[in-house]
């Protein structure tokens, strides 16, 4: 999933660009099911925005939100979780 995702072959990244959120082609719209796509708008801002709205035009995007605070909450529960295996893994 990690190698689908690099260089645009996500449908994220531009060629060239390096993506910098983390669960960028990972997540799913709640609403229409479609990929939130993971742009990038300004220099250290991330965007998450359902691509269903590609798809047909007659709709608005379901939903949009800001990816800096979501990746940081999940890289946060992550290494909250692994902390005790790693541990476990240097003794």
């Amino acid at each position: 999933m990690i190698a689908h995702n690099e260089n645009a072959r996500g449908g994220a990244c531009g060629t060239g660009k390096t993506c910098e959120a983390l669960l960028a082609g990972l997540l799913r719209c709640g609403h229409c099911g479609a990929k939130l796509l993971a742009q990038y708008p300004a220099p250290r801002v991330i965007r998450y925005q359902c691509s269903g709205y590609v798809l047909n035009r007659d709709h608005a995007c379901c939903i949009m939100f800001g990816g800096l605070r979501a990746d940081r909450l999940v890289s946060e529960q992550l290494v909250q979780c692994l902390t005790p295996f790693a541990i476990e893994a240097a003794i």
